[in-house]
């Protein structure tokens, strides 16, 4: 569960707290709600996000995917990011929208991320808590390292 403090007017994360405090490394454990939010949070909306982006944020997926896998924490462990990327953008560069998807041994295109045209973001709905976790870690990296920047 992602919980966010409210300090003085500054946003501190508790699992940053608890870094801070007890010297020990703490895993993130994010739902698909508290991903949404943290994006409104930190990009606002996809006029902010470029194919460049979505490429980075792909990068960050497979990263994260090989280290659940190498952890034991995935219940999949043929699962890796689909090649096929199906997206639209605007003449400036930002998307309309963006589909990410994942395969496996015995599954071909599911979702795992999808940046609708309505702004509505889908995370992996085809697949269970523990192999969704990867793409949630990936995209609150994503959104903190890629987006702090440039606000």
């Amino acid at each position: 569960m992602l919980v966010w403090l409210y300090c003085i007017g500054v946003t501190i994360h508790v699992t940053d707290i608890l870094r801070i405090v007890k010297k020990v490394e703490v895993d993130m454990i994010t739902t698909t709600d508290n991903a949404r939010r943290l994006f409104e949070q930190k990009v606002g909306s996809y006029k902010h996000v470029t194919e460049g982006d979505i490429l980075a944020l792909v990068m960050l997926i497979n990263k994260k995917i090989k280290e659940h896998q190498k952890d034991g924490n995935c219940s999949v462990s043929s699962m890796y990011l689909s090649k096929y990327i199906k997206m639209k953008k605007n003449t400036n560069g930002s998307i309309i929208n963006c589909y990410l998807y994942a395969n496996s041994h015995y599954f071909t295109r599911r979702e795992a991320i999808s940046f609708n045209t309505n702004g509505f973001i889908g995370f992996c709905g085809g697949l269970d808590q523990s192999n969704t976790q990867p793409f949630l870690d990936a995209f609150e990296d994503w959104c903190c390292e890629n987006f702090n920047q440039r606000a």
